[in-house]
């Protein structure tokens, strides 16, 4: 371990240490449940999940207890405490992959979203999985909501003429460009 870096014990899981710069270090041994730990420190094997976000094994006691954990929330919990009620971990500059403890903070779900926003990461539009409209099928709703079709209408020609449902308020937030605001 780095002199440069500063290590600290993971709350509630004995044998481990996170360190300032993201990284995360056991003493525990391979293959042993006993709890016996160690001389030398060795680097967690970091996996990246499904939303990009680095996770580490990590256990208790037994193999049987071992759990996946974000690796920016085991560097929060280490160097700022505990996940206040209606927090979550924020990335300070919206890179997933980047958990040294100068990026990372608490925040609520809404200073996550705009974070998203501010740095373009969040899936919008057609970027959305869930997404059922496209950004040429926005622009035809526009147009046939200008021409004077309505939401209704347009709703229902949707469902008839490209096989996507959608409800008349769905449509109304779509021409009114609540939804979907970044579509010229």
């Amino acid at each position: 371990m780095s002199d440069e870096v500063e290590y600290r014990d993971v709350p509630g899981f004995p044998g481990y240490r996170a360190g300032s710069d993201g990284s995360v270090w056991s003493r525990r041994r391979r293959g042993n449940n006993l709890g016996i730990f160690a001389p030398d420190w060795h680097q967690l094997k970091v996996r990246v999940g499904t939303r990009g976000y680095r996770m580490v094994a990590m256990s208790r006691g037994s193999r049987a207890t071992v759990k996946m954990r974000k690796v920016s929330r085991v560097i929060l919990e280490s160097f700022v405490g505990p996940q206040p009620d209606g927090m979550e971990c924020c990335h300070n500059d919206g890179c997933p992959v980047n958990d040294a403890i100068s990026n990372l903070r608490w925040g609520t779900k809404i200073e996550n979203a705009e974070d998203r926003k501010r740095h373009g990461t969040g899936a919008q539009g057609e970027g959305n999985p869930a997404a059922k409209l496209t950004e040429d099928l926005v622009r035809t709703m526009r147009a046939m909501h200008a021409a004077g079709t309505s939401c209704p209408k347009i709703a229902k020609w949707l469902q008839n003429e490209k096989g996507i449902t959608i409800d008349r308020t769905t449509a109304w937030l779509v021409v009114t460009r609540r939804n979907w605001p970044e579509v010229a």
